[in-house]
């Protein structure tokens, strides 16, 4: 052989052949079409011989031709195909236990693993759609969702090795879980997720029998020391919090492979500060309207009593209060409030003349009085309780109770020192029925209130 200057440096060497490259079909991914080995060709670009395969379809491609494969043999690629020597399958196809060549790492990727002469991968496992393979090495291969993880004899037995802590599922209540969350930092949940579970691992493939785990939130105090791989949260508040997640080694030392994971919980609508703001808002108009009715029901009450006071002071023909009406407007001008209209004044002036003639008849009825003041009894015991608070027959009730507490207690003669002439003169046909609303009204019966 010669240099770049044309020397010969290498004696009883020629040029030799030259090599051309053969384009091998490392993908395989002609499915379900078989085709027939028609020979095997020598590559000089590598150590394991090529098979040529004839295609159905008459295409012409290259594979790496594995042990006890025959010319003339008939091979297929595709989940469907059977595992013998020469097809193709995925992993997940091919039972445990058995020698594979030409191993993808990822699927569509091409094959990485096993492509020399006389070496072959041994599948051990099948774990959440991963794979582990053992090379020829005697190193294994871990698929995980990061790519593949390679733990070899020297890593494995080293004495000082710190295993990387990994997130490995997040479930939800009782949902599917999320193998996803091992490649993201932060997890942002729904405000009706706020109950789930959060598994992590710590790699060591060598003995982690005696790796201890223990947990905290945001500034939290760190959890008790265990074995278990998980934490769960129950009914979490929302808001942002952080998730940190520490082990030991095989040897139970603390490491510094603490994980940090940020999570996320979203509100309710109700939750939110504008829900609340709208809330106090609603609260404090409530309080406001509250407070003013109520205020405005004891005003309209206090002047009902007022009303009703000066209207029995009229009834008993006690009125002090001076007149600022005109004279036209009748007796109630001088003792009711200015504040009511003239058909008010009108029909509490028509009740009045009304009780005051009838205030001795027992036969004295409410429709009676309705009809003297040109109302419907529902009406004139709607319209008394909206002026003075209270109805017709109470008002005929009372009106005789003063007038029977004004003859007892200031009598005009000895003739009405009778309790039967007082309940007589009253409107009352019963003397006994009498005493006894005179004492329910005022405490004592009439004849004490006489001898008083």
């Amino acid at each position: 052989g010669r240099n770049s200057q044309g020397r010969i440096t290498v004696r009883h060497r020629g040029g030799g052949v030259k090599r051309r490259l053969r384009d091998v079909d490392f993908l395989r991914d002609k499915h379900g079409i078989p085709a027939r080995v028609a020979a095997f060709h020598y590559d000089p670009n590598r150590t394991a011989d090529l098979a040529l395969l004839n295609y159905a379809d008459g295409e012409k491609r290259y594979i790496l031709a594995p042990a006890g494969l025959k010319i003339g043999q008939l091979v297929v690629s595709g989940p469907e195909a059977e595992a013998t020597v020469g097809n193709a399958l995925p992993l997940a196809k091919i039972p445990l236990g058995l020698y594979v060549h030409a191993v993808e790492l990822v699927p569509g990727q091409g094959a990485l693993l096993a492509r020399s002469a006389g070496n072959a991968c041994q599948l051990m496992a099948r774990d959440n759609g991963m794979a582990t393979l053992r090379l020829p090495s005697g190193a294994w291969v871990f698929g995980t969702e990061q790519g593949a993880y390679i733990a070899t004899t020297h890593n494995m037995e080293t004495r000082g090795y710190q295993p990387p802590l990994v997130f490995t599922e997040l479930q939800v209540g009782g949902g599917m879980a999320d193998i996803g969350v091992s490649v993201r930092d932060t997890v942002t949940l729904e405000a009706a997720e706020r109950s789930f579970t959060i598994r992590y691992a710590a790699l060591d493939y060598t003995d982690n029998s005696g790796i201890l785990y223990r947990t905290r939130l945001d500034d939290g105090a760190w959890s008790r020391a265990a074995a278990d791989r998980s934490v769960s949260f129950y009914n979490l508040p929302p808001g942002e919090y952080t998730l940190y997640v520490q082990s030991t080694d095989r040897y139970g030392r603390w490491i510094d492979n603490t994980r940090r994971m940020v999570i996320v919980v979203r509100p309710y609508w109700y939750e939110t500060l504008w829900a609340r703001i709208v809330a106090w808002l609603l609260v404090i108009g409530i309080v406001a309207g509250a407070v003013t009715t109520v205020g405005h029901i004891r005003r309209l009450h206090r002047q009902r009593r007022e009303l009703l006071g000066r209207y029995m002071e009229l009834l008993a023909g006690t009125t002090s209060q001076p007149a600022v009406a005109e004279p036209s407007e009748g007796p109630l001008a001088a003792a009711l409030p200015a504040t009511l209209s003239a058909d008010d004044r009108r029909f509490l002036d028509k009740v009045r003349e009304y009780i005051e003639q009838n205030i001795g008849n027992s036969d004295a009825s409410i429709e009676d009085m309705a009809s003297y003041s040109a109302t419907s009894r529902s009406t004139l015991n709607r319209k008394l309780r909206s002026l003075v608070g209270i109805t017709a027959g109470q008002l005929l009730i009372d009106a005789r109770m003063q007038r029977a507490h004004q003859l007892i207690t200031s009598p005009a003669d000895d003739v009405l020192r009778d309790v039967a002439q007082v309940a007589y003169q009253c409107g009352y046909s019963d003397s006994r029925y009498f005493s006894r609303c005179y004492k329910q009204r005022y405490g004592v019966t009439p004849a004490e209130a006489l001898r008083q």
